[in-house]
């Protein structure tokens, strides 16, 4: 694995070596002083689209690489207020060209100058491109112009950066576009609807005063006049082997104040939707890259047959098209209907020292689930300026209402030393749970420009952050179950029986939660109110309709928490070079106080528990930024934090439920609070240019004290007991690390690679038959992904997992388990003409432990075609796991057990589908 991660990072660096490329110095001719923000235009002899463009910087310099060779070439630089300057050259591979200084003379001083906006300009301080001056086909959407836009970058992974930092929102015209994520309007407006691309810093202006190299930065797309309104969706259908069918419709139309849409989806082959915002992503007009959630899932137990329908509505009431200036209104309602059948079967090998040969327990699960769900949601979005301070209010409400049902058998075989017995169990339940929550949350900022003095009260007042948080929730939920066990014991057979047992249960849930932040100068005060009050009624009967009286009860549980914090930040140094270099460090200190009381009332003598908890929760914190402007940024950080875990009333007083004799959960008569020690901290580096690094370590230690711990003791009773205790003082060490580079190799072709895992080390306790046992744990993961990303051609992809995983006994470094699990995907897009193109994707899974292993890969692939002017009729063929390899199996483990088990999951299959695209842009 470490010799192909350095081979591909040496091969990656080389072929950034050789390329073409021209450069230059803008002067102002009349104050010889540097021009920044100068645009900078390549085109082809004869041809009015650009093929490459570019800004110089806060000192007139530029560099454009990769530029077409054996062409001539015309340069444009162009600045508003003074003349265009026009260059022409032929480049030859390798070639380097250096203008030196280049002079631009101003511009007479006449009203009836016109200028023409070059492909790429800074207004302000927003950049902006000038969709029209890129040349595209003529079906082609926004993300394939963004490929073509300088400083932006395109991952595999769906992700946008400028100049290495990500940008966090898309906006079109000011405003969200169907739904949070980019892909739907980046993959379905098309590229001739867009009059302009616009890239600025998101944060208000106090922030970016505080720190300006600190960029948040966001995109807004801005439409052509009368494009605004709109139409587009999909209309698909496909029907294939095994009787698997798939199809969905979703209709979107928009104008400059409406957003709405209609949405269906019914299928059988897995593929799981679980809100409107992934099905609009997924049916998009571009289409479905590499990373989707859209596919059929085999790895997911059961076969589910789904139907899902959704529809939302925006209205925007002020429509000024600015993303600081807003008054949006969003509905959102979502149906889902599935039905999934199970078949698992498991067998679990308990860790005992020595290994002994009766330490098994085989299990059998067959059901059918059904679950039936509405949800919806209503957010109001606000922001504007309100007496010269910026201000915003979010407010959401939320609900659902589910329906579930459940059928099924189930046969629980041990075979122990001390347990030798059989459960057989029927299950039957049916629960409804209605759920409504409301927040809200208003943020008031100081003034960007006020007097400094504080002196009088209202300049206080004016550069007092607000941050005002309320929420409000409630929760109903009835339950009824029947489950009928037939116990068999292999060794007393006066312990055999047959039991019959009805529940039912009803609860109800209410939260009140309030935050207050008050920020002045250095100093911030939080403080949190949370306030929970639930309800239970569970009424147990068995065979004869009798009461079980020790599960019969109703409780009232009411909890409450303040959490005050006091926050100071105090700057270090600072030392900020206008243009040059920009460094602080800064010291944070947070503390605060946690007051816990919780009562719980029940029928059940044994329940009733009142609980008082008082934490003292201090947190300290180094912080050093230093960055160069355009050039770099690095970031370390450093940090203690102390933090305590309450014993629960489920903990401390359990229910038991003789449903299944074959073992008891006793929980524990006291315990005491976790202590959690947490040293963190964080090193970075990025820089600032659309191919660079981005580097960054997160080591962290955690030092606990009285954790909690599950003890196990088997008797000759047949029966397993579960007790919880507090341990002796334990650790965990962890280091993560994430390296993320892109390479441009020629025009239209670059390669992005992301590598990112943590290695975790610690310790933990095992308490078996009486027995206290110190583990030694041991874990790493590791991912590697890397795309390469040729447009309109190819698009290929290689993602690859290890993990690893180690438990052993720490007195003489006994294995009680180690596992390895190494995943390789390959994924293709190939384009083999404007219309056709082939998808092929292969997952090879490898699982080795200590106890088993198992291999497999799952080969999918598709061909679609095309047709139509607009290309918007397509059809596809498409094969699932061709190989026929896929067998349910997983692994799971825990610190006193290792289960090997199988599922019925999704097997290989064939479609035809045909989807017909539907969209206009200017109605």
């Amino acid at each position: 694995m470490l010799k192909l991660i350095v081979t591909l990072l040496l091969t990656f660096c080389v072929v950034e070596l050789f390329s073409q490329s021209i450069k230059g110095v803008i002067i102002d001719s009349a104050h010889t002083t540097f021009l920044q923000a100068t645009s900078i235009s390549v085109f082809e002899k004869g041809e009015i689209k650009v093929s490459k463009v570019g800004l110089s910087d806060r000192y007139g310099k530029f560099i454009l690489t990769n530029l077409p060779i054996h062409k001539d070439l015309s340069i444009e630089l162009t600045h508003q207020g003074y003349k265009k300057v026009i260059k022409t050259l032929r480049l030859s591979p390798n070639s380097e060209i250096d203008f030196g200084h280049i002079n631009l003379p101003m511009k007479d001083n006449k009203l009836d100058t016109i200028d023409i906006l070059p492909p790429v300009r800074m207004n302000g301080d927003t950049l902006e491109f000038n969709a029209d001056a890129f040349k595209l086909d003529s079906n082609a959407v926004i993300q394939d112009l963004l490929y073509k836009l300088p400083g932006l970058m395109l991952w595999g992974d769906d992700k946008i950066t400028y100049n290495g930092k990500e940008l966090q929102n898309v906006w079109v015209n000011g405003k969200p576009f169907f739904g949070s994520d980019k892909s739907i309007a980046l993959q379905n407006i098309a590229k001739d609807a867009v009059k302009k691309i616009q890239v600025y810093d998101s944060r208000e202006k106090n922030q970016q005063l505080e720190n300006p190299d600190d960029k948040n930065y966001a995109m807004n797309v801005v439409l052509k006049e009368g494009r605004e309104k709109m139409i587009f969706g999909n209309l698909t259908g496909g029907y294939g082997t095994d009787k698997r069918h798939d199809s969905y419709l979703t209709t979107n139309y928009a104008d400059k104040m409406r957003q709405a849409t209609l949405a269906f989806s019914k299928n059988n082959n897995n593929k799981n939707i679980f809100n409107l915002t992934q099905l609009l992503k997924n049916t998009t007009f571009k289409g479905v890259g590499l990373q989707n959630d859209f596919s059929s899932d085999f790895l997911s137990p059961g076969i589910t047959q789904q139907t899902v329908a959704g529809a939302r509505y925006q209205h925007d009431f002020m429509q000024t098209n600015q993303t600081n200036r807003s008054n949006i209104l969003i509905s959102d309602l979502f149906y889902n209907h599935s039905t999934v059948d199970i078949s698992d079967s498991s067998l679990t090998k308990l860790f005992t020292e020595p290994i002994k040969e009766n330490n098994t327990r085989s299990s059998l699960n067959v059901y059918t689930n059904e679950t039936q769900q509405l949800d919806g949601n209503f957010n109001h979005q606000f922001s504007d300026v309100f007496n010269k301070r910026p201000i915003t209010i979010n407010s959401n409400l939320d609900f659902f209402q589910k329906e579930n049902s459940s059928d099924g058998n189930s046969a629980t075989e041990y075979n122990y030393e001390y347990n030798k017995t059989k459960n057989l169990e029927y299950r039957k339940s049916n629960s409804n749970t209605n759920y409504i929550n409301f927040q809200t949350a208003i943020n008031l900022l100081n003034k960007v420009s006020t007097d400094k003095s504080i002196k009088h009260f209202k300049n206080i007042l004016n550069r007092v952050n607000l941050n005002l948080y309320y929420q409000i929730n409630r929760r109903t939920g009835h339950d009824n179950d029947e489950i009928g066990s037939n116990f068999t014991n292999y060794i007393d057979s006066s312990f055999n029986r047959y039991l019959l047992r009805s529940y039912s249960k009803n609860n109800e849930e209410n939260n009140n939660i309030l935050k207050l932040d008050l920020s002045f100068k250095n100093f911030s005060f939080r403080q949190s109110l949370n306030f929970q009050h639930s309800e239970q009624n569970n009424v147990v009967m068995d065979n004869n309709k009798v009461l079980v009286d020790s599960l019969t009860h109703q409780s009232k549980f009411r909890r409450f928490i303040y959490v005050p914090t006091l926050t100071y930040r105090h700057s270090l140094y600072a030392n900020n070079l206008m243009g040059r270099k920009n460094s602080q460090m800064n010291l944070n200190i947070n503390f605060g106080a946690r007051w816990q009381n919780e009562k719980n009332n029940s029928s059940l003598a044994f329940r009733n528990l009142s609980q008082f908890f008082f934490t003292i929760l201090p947190e300290i914190g180094l912080e050093q930024i230093f960055s160069r402007v355009n050039f770099y940024q690095q970031k370390a950080s450093i940090s203690y934090k102390y933090e305590e875990e309450y014993p629960e009333l489920d903990r401390l007083r359990p229910f038991y439920d003789d449903i299944n004799p074959s073992y008891r959960y006793y929980g524990a008569k006291s315990l005491k609070k976790v202590n959690k020690h947490i040293l963190s901290a964080l090193f970075s580096f990025s820089q600032y240019k659309q191919h660079g690094y981005i580097i960054s370590l997160s080591p962290s230690l955690r030092f606990i004290q009285n954790g909690f711990a599950d003890s196990i003791l088997n008797k000759p009773n047949q029966i397993q007991y579960y007790s919880i205790q507090n341990t002796k003082p334990t650790y965990l060490l962890n280091l993560g690390y994430n390296l993320e580079k892109a390479f441009l190799l020629r025009k239209d072709q670059n390669i992005s690679l992301n590598l990112k895992g943590n290695v975790n080390s610690g310790n933990n306790f095992q308490y078996t038959d009486g027995t206290n046992r110190e583990i030694s744990t041991f874990s790493s993961n590791l991912n590697l992904n890397c795309y390469y990303t040729s447009l309109n051609n190819i698009i290929f992809g290689f993602i690859n997992t290890w993990n690893y995983s180690k438990q052993n006994n720490k007195e003489d470094d006994l294995v009680y388990y180690a596992s390895h699990f190494v995943s390789t995907g390959l994924s293709t897009t190939l384009a083999l003409s404007k219309n056709w193109s082939i998808n092929s994707n292969a997952s090879s899974r490898y699982t080795s432990s200590t106890f088993s292993s198992d291999r497999m890969v799952i080969w999918n692939a598709n061909t679609s075609f095309r047709m139509l002017k607009g290309s918007n009729l397509e059809l596809k063929v498409s094969a699932y796991d061709l190989l026929k390899q896929n067998k349910g199996i997983y692994f799971r483990n825990s610190n006193s057990e290792f289960t090997t088990g199988y599922l019925n999951n999704l097997r290989q299959y064939f479609m035809f589908s045909l989807s017909y695209y539907p969209r206009k842009f200017g109605l």
